[in-house]
């Protein structure tokens, strides 16, 4: 276990000692037993739905570069995830590429620019999420403003690189050579392979049909994980507008974007119960309902990943294995 894992179960032990420390575990266990658990059933097929689409969309962004089936995008999400879920430092971000390129053949480098353009994506969608819950709270944390705004200054940066790598990519691949050739040759090489197949990957929003498309599917995509969010807030029936899912789901992206124990422990809790409380939801039923929103995404997303993955004879050691490589690469 390296430094980095050992700062992950650090930071969510931490989270953990302050979003339980004052429990009342009574009315904890109470509020769980009175929870309207009819509402389980739309909650998780609305975020399998979300996982869906999240393998649909990746599979349009990789058409430039070879056709993969839907099943192969979606289950190489479901690996990765649920790899996520039961490994450090969310190497299942990595082992979802491994899978891809195992199961299709596509390149790892190729899988890599696929996924640093839906990554674009997702951000222009948390800011428009962010916007929508900064326009209904207004008196949200500083703190959590202030990430918005360097949230807005990344995605300027990933537009203004995405447009100049359209046109530029032999630009691009001369000052990668130069550059990282001086380390080594091999690092040169991978350097452009990453170029060009981000470049690749740029090629499905050349026309404004695919862009819209793309966009289209985002919006799908982030839409049903806010009603994932709202039918689980509807367990408890806490009597919050509709907005309140826009709210808990900008506090559940910090929550995910931080250095954590595997399964986001203690980090996913802390932050939904802060983002309850600040909207005057009771701290027991807050914590009560963190639980069970996590449970939602955990239980399904481990167990539909572990079949994806003894279905598909794919080894979790040697994925881990080749994941670390493209780490250090």
């Amino acid at each position: 276990m390296n430094k980095k894992h050992v700062l992950g179960i650090i930071i969510s032990l931490t989270f953990v000692y302050f979003a339980f420390r004052d429990i009342n575990l009574e009315e904890f266990i109470e509020l769980i037993k009175e929870g309207q658990y009819v509402w389980l059933l739309p909650a998780i097929t609305a975020m399998l739905a979300s996982f869906w689409l999240r393998g649909y969309r990746w599979k349009i962004i990789l058409e430039p570069v070879k056709e993969i089936s839907i099943r192969s995008a979606f289950s190489a999400t479901m690996i990765g995830y649920m790899a996520n879920n039961i490994l450090p430092f969310r190497i299942g971000d990595l082992i979802r590429l491994v899978a891809i390129s195992k199961e299709t053949k596509v390149s790892k480098a190729a899988a890599l620019g696929s996924v640093v353009i839906e990554r674009i994506f997702d951000l222009f969608m948390i800011l428009a999420i962010f916007g929508i819950a900064l326009f209904a709270y207004p008196q949200l944390p500083q703190w959590a403003v202030g990430a918005g705004y360097f949230a807005v200054g990344i995605f300027s940066v990933l537009i203004f690189f995405s447009f100049y790598a359209r046109n530029n990519v032999e630009t691009l691949v001369r000052f990668s050579k130069k550059f990282m050739g001086k380390f080594s040759d091999k690092a040169a090489e991978k350097g452009e392979s990453i170029i060009r197949s981000f470049s690749d990957g740029l090629k499905v929003i050349h026309n404004v049909k695919g862009l819209l498309w793309l966009v289209l599917v985002s919006v799908a995509l982030w839409f049903i994980s806010i009603l994932w969010v709202w039918f689980t807030l509807e367990i408890f029936d806490f009597d919050l507008p509709f907005s309140a899912s826009f709210l808990v789901i900008i506090f559940i992206i910090f929550a995910v974007s931080i250095p954590s124990a595997p399964g986001y422990v203690g980090t996913f809790h802390g932050f939904v119960i802060a983002a309850l409380m600040f909207m005057r939801v009771d701290a027991d039923a807050a914590r009560a309902s963190a639980v069970v929103m996590h449970a939602t995404n955990y239980i399904p997303v481990t167990v539909i990943g572990l079949y994806y993955l003894w279905s598909s004879n794919f080894s979790l050691k040697s994925a881990t294995k080749n994941a670390a490589l493209i780490d250090e690469q």
